[in-house]
């Protein structure tokens, strides 16, 4: 699917380190970590101190419907990248807004969006219609709504007024609960099924969703597939050569 990826009506998403509004977020607080070994030399890593990834749900709309995305799951190519540093955990600044880089005690945030606009995504894609499920589980629970409003369902179907709902009469009402169930559910076959994309099931197959064009998406996944070829092919000529080296055993 190739279209216009859109917010979906309720609470925005916010990203939680720039306050900025997106379709999804995912972003990572690193603190500085330095420490001297036996030699004097000073060394300097990063402890991720809290992370997240935003798991709410948005549209894709490419001009001939509209598609419910779940990103749970999913490889995502992000149009928006920030890192910058700060003082304190969370951060008071937004990118472009650093201390001096010797500044003990630092922290590195880094904070990827995927904004409203152009989306392409490809995953396990499936339509719901609202006519789907079982009838015979909507009849029960209709006949128990029915069963708890006993004034109600001697009104309807207590055809000889004894005060009581015999065999007869309860066939009768289940007769008509069974059409109700029924024209509602045509009602409900009627309306546009509900198209909706995430993680595919069995894992195998691939879920990304990307701002990059198909295009250019195609071309990066082409080089890296190059570079991991190349990479294998000279790890098996550094094998083949030592072995050469060795001779035979």
């Amino acid at each position: 699917l190739e279209g216009e990826g859109l917010l979906l009506p309720g609470m925005p998403v916010v990203a939680p380190l720039t306050g900025l509004p997106c379709l999804w977020y995912r972003y990572r607080v690193e603190r500085e970590r330095r420490h001297t070994d036996h030699r004097g030399r000073t060394h300097t890593t990063w402890e991720t101190v809290d992370s997240g990834v935003s798991e709410a749900i948005f549209a894709l709309e490419d001009g001939t419907g509209r598609c419910v995305i779940d990103p749970d799951g999913a490889e995502v190519v992000p149009d928006a990248k920030d890192v910058w540093y700060g003082s304190s955990r969370r951060p008071v600044a937004g990118p472009g807004s650093s201390p001096g880089f010797f500044t003990a005690g630092r922290y590195r945030y880094t904070e990827e969006r995927l904004l409203p606009g152009h989306l392409y995504a490809i995953g396990w894609f499936q339509s719901v219609r609202n006519a789907d499920g079982d009838t015979r589980a909507e009849l029960s629970a209709l006949l128990r709504a029915w069963k708890r409003d006993p004034v109600r369902l001697h009104q309807r179907f207590d055809r000889d007024g004894d005060g009581q709902i015999d065999a007869r009469e309860w066939e009768v009402a289940r007769a008509e609960a069974e059409r109700e169930v029924l024209e509602a559910r045509a009602r409900r076959a009627a309306e546009p099924a509900t198209h909706l994309l995430g993680c595919p099931p069995d894992g195998r197959q691939p879920f990304i969703l990307s701002a990059t064009p198909q295009e250019d998406l195609s071309s990066r996944y082409r080089r890296r597939a190059l570079l991991a070829l190349g990479g294998m092919i000279l790890a098996l000529s550094a094998l083949f050569g030592s072995l050469a080296v060795r001779g035979p055993f």
